[in-house]
């Protein structure tokens, strides 16, 4: 027998058809428990009726709101069947859905749980499919290990669109009661991510069956609203308490492989949260800064417990020394600088497009500037690279990348943003362009990208060119077109010329360019090698360090002005005086194609 448990709570105007979609399946051995959690509806009445005209109804009305997660708990204990099925009462299945799920754990024993696709509708009676990445193509029984994939996919099981054995529920209470994200708020939306967690925990095994099992009403009366819950901070702060649980020692050997992924969806959350909080949960985002530093610090210890130490890790008291040390004979030709702060699952992405070049015969120098540690994230992210690993206290762009420029032994010096990313062929055309024009500064085009981070992934909104025909030494003058990202440079160039100023609240790299184009020759390839982008935030807003320091912008040229002569040009000379005279720099209405 299968036993269908209804939870209800005020949705006396959904409940018939939650009901009637069972009654209309093919399967006649059923029971149905209808559990009201003090309705002020007519949950009661309707519920009766059903009850009345079919003995396979039973309704039960709680003395005292026990609230979701208790009236659901209860509920599963009353279940007498062999399986059992939660079932909305403002949702609906499939026709058919019970038989296949039924199917499924009948001629497959070892899986203690059958689970299905799922689709929405809208008030208005539309129907919108879902296509969850966490979901396969095809039917699977007891052959994946779902905890690693949850974490990395978030919860792409839906209690409702499931089937479980009822001996492998035991007695205790279905959803764990004690979690808890705030004192004063329940833990509700993700009970079911840390209820097949659990399962999966257990060594319980899962089936899946590429089948539409159920249909979930969007409305305005469900607690768990998905704008609300992401927007109020609850997504992110009920992640952090499941990620802290499942991140254990016990469970490192399953989880390591997927790191990356599992960071990717955590970060994803926290930016979300961050960039679109509601104005009453503003205060959250302090907290989920703290949050995120002390979850990732939880994974970082658990690593550090089962890591071997292999990659080089230094601290600012450790560089002097080992500025000594004899230069290895098999110098890379690159040396590349890669900055972070904050963004480790977008620093992820960058790692990745590094080790993915052609031309192999390069180091990596990644700054950590004061964020969260990632140090033995490494050890699993970067096994095959040459990389050098080094955390400050936050100072800025600017002074990361002269402490990696203390510690470069390549050739050239190639930079990358922990947000950009380099096309496969982006090194390989540096060095080419490099040994036909030695000691010179070579640079490509960029494309520029406009995304947007939704639940961990990177949707690409706009592209646009960055690029120019040939190096305008007057142009550079006036305004930097050159991304730093596109570019490699000799290192002894910056003994000549010095490294990046720390002062400049913004354009340290062109302040840089411009120096370096004094002092030696520059060679513009036309090929676009790297992508670099910026995230739209709520109101349509960039995220960007550049961006965000907008207002000081004509501050920072009437600095670099001041430093760097016009030297009697009188493009430059006209040029500057017109940035000088509007608003903001990027008013001076300038045409520079």
């Amino acid at each position: 027998m299968i036993s269908i448990i209804i939870p209800a709570y005020n949705y006396a105007r959904f409940l018939p058809s939650a009901i009637n979609s069972i009654l209309q399946q093919n399967i006649n051995d059923v029971e149905i428990i209808i559990c009201d959690d003090c309705s002020t509806d007519e949950t009661q009445s309707i519920s009766e009726t059903y009850a009345n005209a079919d003995s396979r109804i039973t309704y039960v009305r709680n003395e005292i709101n026990l609230g979701a997660t208790g009236n659901i708990n209860q509920g599963i204990k009353r279940a007498s069947g062999d399986y059992v099925v939660l079932l909305g009462a403002d949702d609906m299945l499939v026709p058919n859905s019970l038989q296949k799920l039924k199917d499924v754990l009948d001629q497959h024993p070892e899986c203690g749980f059958v689970f299905g696709r799922y689709t929405m509708l809208t008030e208005d009676e539309r129907s919108i499919p879902l296509q969850h990445p966490g979901w396969l193509t095809q039917d699977y029984f007891a052959s994946r290990d779902e905890l690693p994939e949850l974490l990395k996919f978030d919860c792409y099981i839906n209690i409702g669109a499931s089937m479980f054995r009822r001996n492998i529920l035991g007695s205790e209470d279905f959803f764990d009661t004690k979690l808890s994200a705030f004192d004063t708020e329940r833990f509700f939306r993700a009970t079911d991510w840390d209820k097949v967690m659990n399962l999966s925990l257990k060594g319980v095994q899962s089936a899946f069956i590429n089948s539409e099992i159920s249909i979930f009403r969007l409305h305005n009366q469900q607690a768990s609203s998905g704008d609300r819950y992401g927007r109020s901070g609850l997504a992110f702060f009920e992640h952090s308490v499941l990620l802290e649980k499942y991140f254990t020692a016990e469970n490192v050997d399953r989880l390591l492989p997927h790191l990356a992924d599992i960071i990717r969806l955590y970060q994803s959350k926290f930016e979300f949260f961050v960039q679109n909080a509601l104005p009453e949960f503003e205060y959250r985002k302090s907290l989920a800064e703290q949050r995120a530093n002390q979850l990732l610090s939880h994974i970082e210890k658990v690593i550090s417990q089962s890591a071997p130490q292999t990659k080089q890790h230094f601290t600012e008291t450790d560089i002097s020394s080992s500025l000594h040390d004899p230069i290895d004979p098999n110098q890379p030709f690159f040396s590349i600088i890669l900055t972070t702060y904050n963004r480790p699952h977008l620093a992820v992405n960058a790692l990745q497009s590094i080790a993915s070049q052609t031309y192999k015969n390069f180091e990596i120098i990644m700054v950590n500037d004061g964020g969260p540690a990632q140090e033995n994230l490494l050890e699993w992210l970067c096994k095959d690279l040459n990389i050098t690993y080094v955390r400050q206290p936050n100072r800025g762009v600017a002074a990361a990348r002269n402490l990696a420029l203390r510690l470069a032994r390549g050739q050239y010096v190639v930079y990358l943003d922990d947000d950009d990313l380099m096309y496969t062929h982006h090194l390989a055309r540096l060095h080419h362009e490099a040994c036909r024009n030695p000691g010179a500064l070579v640079f490509g085009n960029a494309h520029f990208i406009t995304e947007q981070v939704n639940f961990g992934l990177r949707e690409d909104q706009r592209k646009s060119m960055m690029a120019c025909k040939k190096f305008d030494f007057n142009r550079l003058q006036i305004t930097n077109y050159i991304p730093i990202n596109a570019l490699a440079h000799p290192l002894l160039a910056i003994e000549k010329v010095g490294g990046f100023d720390e002062s400049l609240a913004s354009h340290e790299d062109w302040d840089l360019l411009i120096r370096l184009s004094r002092t030696i020759p520059f060679v513009h390839f036309n090929d676009t090698t790297v992508q670099v982008r910026r995230r739209l935030g709520n109101g349509q807003e960039y995220d960007s360090r550049t961006v965000q320091a907008w207002q000081n912008m004509k501050h920072d040229f009437e600095i670099i002005y001041g430093r760097y002569s016009d030297m009697g040009i009188q493009e430059v000379i006209d040029a500057r005086r017109k940035v000088l005279a509007a608003d903001h720099p990027t008013a001076a209405g300038l045409n520079f194609n």
